[in-house]
């Protein structure tokens, strides 16, 4: 299995995950919160790893 295939089968999990999530704290809220997309995902989990490399970098 290649890496981007892998990687988007990650993506799908956490997905399932966080829409599991957000339709309980929804309910338990009493408000609708807004939905993720898997595109919204993968940029914020890009961005985290970028900042962790960084922080790796500079010894943080």
């Amino acid at each position: 299995m290649g890496e981007k295939k892998a990687k988007g089968i990650i993506y799908d999990k956490i997905l399932e995950h966080l829409i599991i999530i957000r339709e309980k704290k929804s309910k338990e809220m009493g408000i609708q919160l807004p939905e993720i997309s898997r595109k919204t995902l993968c940029k914020k989990t890009q961005r985290a790893i970028k900042t962790y490399k960084l922080f790796k970098k500079i010894g943080i």
